[in-house]
């Protein structure tokens, strides 16, 4: 215990961080990562395909346990923050990027339903060096695609009104968006329902 002005305070321990769990993630980023599922979302998108993982159980453990189990898989290269909204729960990001911390990956990519400026780019840890933000909400009706491509990676994002991000940080610690292509493809929602 330590002792401050003559009153004993608990020992420090580290934060603790809600998550439902943590599964490998193939192509949703353009690294083979830690997909670690947010514990809620109260966006409601109309028809959201993971409103499933809201039944799932919640799990609370220390966010430095969950950052070095993430560290010593060799197959991790980075972490993806997605499946409900990493967001929702602003009290929860701030363990979230403790995991980051502790798992000493350089790359994150993060999955929201809000707006660029919602993302809390000050509480992103500095060992991060690139950082993939894919914004917007979910619209069931959107008749377009919106691919973006990004040299030996591409991702189609759901609706039209969806958007990709990619950052990289300079040797001050600021993030500096980075240029890349993308493409709009018209859906044929039908014929996907017809095969």
């Amino acid at each position: 215990m330590k002792k401050m002005n003559n009153k004993t305070l608990p020992p420090t321990q580290d934060p603790q961080v809600k998550y439902k769990r943590i599964v490998d993630s193939f192509g949703d980023a353009p690294f083979l990562g830690a997909l670690l599922i947010a514990p809620s979302c109260t966006r409601g998108c109309p028809g959201c395909q993971n409103t499933h993982l809201k039944e799932e159980e919640t799990i609370l453990e220390d966010a430095k346990t969950v950052g070095e189990a993430i560290k010593i898989n060799p197959f991790w290269d980075g972490i993806i923050l997605g499946g409900l909204e990493p967001l929702d729960d602003k009290d929860n990001f701030i363990p979230m990027m403790e995991v980051v911390r502790f798992s000493e990956v350089h790359k994150l990519f993060i999955y929201t339903s809000f707006e660029i400026e919602d993302v809390p780019f000050d509480d992103i840890p500095l060992s991060v060096t690139k950082l993939y933000v894919k914004t917007g909400r979910y619209l069931q009706n959107s008749p377009t695609a919106v691919v973006y491509k990004l040299r030996n990676f591409e991702l189609e994002l759901a609706s039209a009104n969806q958007q990709l991000r990619v950052y990289d940080r300079d040797i001050l610690g600021d993030w500096k968006e980075q240029r890349i292509e993308i493409f709009k493809e018209e859906k044929n929602k039908n014929a996907l329902l017809e095969t």
